[in-house]
């Protein structure tokens, strides 16, 4: 899938926890999930974050390390001691939001590294993944107006 669909499916899974559950520190929460799904990514040089550590591309595959559980469980931990359970398991849902919307695609994903992949049917960038995307927008405009009112 492509970064903005990524940020896309996060920003819309955030929003909804927002409007089911009372959660605080809103926006916080939200960045943070948003930037679980966009971590896994960090391996692929022309990505949101990866235009960022392009050196990262250098080392490691796309769709390798970085898409797998034990990446997650890293990353969540980090998160973990800079700002405690709670948002490590928001990051976590994030992240692992990432992997689903990739295992979905054609290429598809290792969760364990050394697993047999888990591979789709849709093609990143596809029209199934446009019209996605569409939905996708305007679901979030949609649950951003029911926060704010």
């Amino acid at each position: 899938m492509l970064g903005r669909t990524h940020l896309l499916f996060s920003l819309f899974l955030s929003l909804l926890f927002l409007n089911v559950f009372f959660v605080k520190q809103s926006i916080f929460f939200v960045a943070i999930f948003v930037l679980g799904s966009i971590i896994p990514d960090i391996d692929e040089s022309s990505s949101i974050i990866g235009r960022k550590l392009k050196f990262v591309s250098w080392f490691f595959s796309h769709r390798g390390f970085f898409h797998s559980i034990f990446s997650a469980i890293i990353f969540s931990s980090l998160v973990l001691f800079l700002f405690g359970l709670y948002y490590s398991l928001v990051f976590l849902t994030g992240f692992i939001s990432h992997l689903f919307l990739d295992s979905l695609t054609k290429n598809g994903v290792s969760l364990f590294l050394f697993d047999k992949k888990i591979k789709g049917f849709l093609v990143s960038g596809g029209l199934f993944e446009i019209i996605f995307g569409l939905v996708l927008f305007f679901l979030n405009v949609y649950l951003l107006i029911i926060l704010l009112l």
